[in-house]
């Protein structure tokens, strides 16, 4: 009888021993397909990043090394489409050029970006050889300052041939004060709400 008891506590021993062996390999097995699990979302993250970084530096390579067209297209007298343009950005041209006055313009046109219209350009005489900017708006989605430049530097042979050797324009929107420092513009010296850009 004894020895069948000990041969009893031997077995539960052994079956004791057993169920410590499988609970730490249920637990190891557990912890390993933890840290698979982990890995495996950080990696997939890591990956998801990585190709998002390379999809917008394909885009901004595109948008900044394609070849694009400019164009000016007059606007002579009145212009129902001119009409059109200024009511449908009617909110964001207020927010840029509040007040502006087109009613005597001696310089007026549209920038065809692409045959599309960007922007428009319209200023009046301001004597002695300078223009006044009356208004400088470009459309949300061309603004990159590429009008901007075509305007300001690729054009400015346009404004002398008419007999403007200056252009001058009065702004308190930051970001349009900030915009026509980029395009060459500074501060006149008696009048800092003033700047002018010389060509």
């Amino acid at each position: 009888m004894a020895r069948l008891f000990g041969i009893d506590h031997c077995a539960d021993i052994a079956f004791n021993e057993f169920r410590k062996e499988t609970a730490l390999d249920q637990s190891c097995r557990i912890s390993v397909f933890f840290r698979i699990w982990i890995s495996t979302r950080f990696t997939a993250r890591r990956v998801m990043n990585s190709c998002i970084v390379i999809i917008n530096i394909f885009y901004l390579y595109h948008i900044y090394s394609s070849k694009e067209y400019f164009k000016i297209l007059h606007i002579e007298g009145e212009s129902d489409y001119l009409n059109y343009f200024l009511d449908y950005y009617k909110s964001d041209i207020d927010k840029f050029n509040p007040g502006y006055d087109i009613t005597d313009p001696v310089i007026s046109f549209f920038v065809l970006r692409d045959t599309v219209p960007a922007g428009v350009f319209i200023c009046s005489d301001a004597g002695d050889g300078a223009l006044n900017i009356e208004l400088d708006f470009v459309t949300p989605r061309y603004r990159d300052f590429r009008v901007g430049s075509y305007i300001f530097e690729h054009e400015k042979e346009y404004f002398l041939t008419k007999g403007f050797n200056r252009l001058v324009c009065s702004y308190k929107n930051n970001a349009h004060i900030d915009y026509i420092k980029k395009m060459g513009f500074n501060k006149q010296i008696d009048n800092e709400n003033i700047y002018v850009k010389k060509f």
